[in-house]
Parts: C-alpha cells; sequence; structure tokens
C-alpha cells in the first residue's frame, strides 16, 4: 500500500520509525516518572482519564473502519476487537470517574494535561502527516463529527473535565479542518 502511493515501505520505513520511537520511549519514561513523582496520587486519576480517551477514541476508530470499509471479514474482526476493548473502557472510564471525584486536585492536573497534550494515539510514534490522514479519514465529515463528538460528551462527564473538545480540536488540528460548533 505504501509503495503504490510512492512511500518508503519495508525494512527501511520500519527501522526509521523504530529510531525514532526508541528515542521517544526513553525521553517518555523519565518524563512519566517525573511527573508521577511531582502528582502523587493525582497522577493515576490523570492516567486513568487519558486511557478511557484513549479507549474511546480507538474503538471509535474500529467502528468507523469497518463502516468505511464495507468488508464483512474486517467487519467481524473489528468488532470482536471492539468488544475487547469495551472492557478496557469500562475499567479505565470507572476508574478515572472515582478518583477525579475523589480529588479537586486531580481534577485540576488531569484538565491541564488533557488541554495541553493529549494527541490521538498514535501521534507520537507514527508521522504526522499519516496520523493526519487516517484522524480525516475516520473522523471527518457529519458522521465523523458524530463520533467525535459523543467522545467529548463523555470526557464532558469526567468530574472537572468539562468543555475541553479534545476530539473535535484534535480532528481540526490534523486534518486541517475547522472545528464544528
Amino acid at each position: 500500500m505504501l509503495e503504490a502511493h510512492g512511500e518508503q515501505a519495508g525494512a527501511p520505513r520500519i527501522a526509521t520509525l523504530r529510531r525514532k520511537r526508541r528515542r521517544k520511549e526513553a525521553i517518555s519514561t523519565f518524563t512519566t516518572i517525573g511527573s508521577a513523582a511531582f502528582a502523587g496520587s493525582a497522577f493515576t486519576a490523570l492516567h486513568m482519564a487519558w486511557g478511557a480517551i484513549n479507549e474511546w477514541t480507538t474503538q471509535a476508530g474500529y467502528a468507523r473502519l469497518s463502516d468505511k470499509a464495507g468488508h464483512p471479514t474486517l467487519r467481524e474482526l473489528l468488532k470482536r476487537i471492539m468488544k475487547q476493548e469495551g472492557g478496557h473502557i469500562d475499567f479505565y472510564a470507572s476508574e478515572a470517574t472515582r478518583r477525579l471525584s475523589e480529588s479537586p486536585r486531580a481534577q485540576r492536573l488531569t484538565r491541564f494535561a488533557l488541554k495541553h497534550l493529549w494527541r490521538p494515539v498514535g501521534s507520537g510514534v507514527m508521522p504526522q502527516e499519516e496520523v493526519g490522514f487516517l484522524v480525516k479519514y475516520l473522523f471527518a465529515g457529519d458522521e465523523g463529527h458524530q463520533f467525535t463528538s459523543r467522545i467529548d460528551r463523555r470526557v464532558d462527564r469526567l468530574p472537572g473535565q468539562a468543555h475541553l473538545h479534545l476530539l473535535d480540536t484534535a480532528v481540526s488540528r490534523l486534518s486541517g479542518l475547522e472545528v464544528a460548533a
């Protein structure tokens, strides 16, 4: 697929992505350790909220891909994966809600981190052009906006996280589209 579109494919592409990823992961590890030490128990609430949003987004992406591809085998495979994601979603969302409701500090920290640092799954690993293409393919247009709006409403229901518009903002930023009101 990549070669058909004039993109580098195979071992050289994978080696470049892995090299970049190793550097990012090393930096990320130290950043995470420092953040956890600074934030204390509020970090766990942030981690749970972040995880819930990533799981909601991933599940929505699978659903959109299933609809857009219209391939029966892919649809069945994605349906099974989405079912597994549901268990992850239940865990992260319930833990995020509980932990955020117990701590105004966790709410403030989480809100700040989500507003300034959250990016869609894959953004830190894949080139921005590829993430932008995927985001636009899956979430642009009225049908895609219905999915992102649903996720943004779920984020709104997390204690202290209302009106962040994370998904609408990410789709706008990564796909070059205007944020729908």
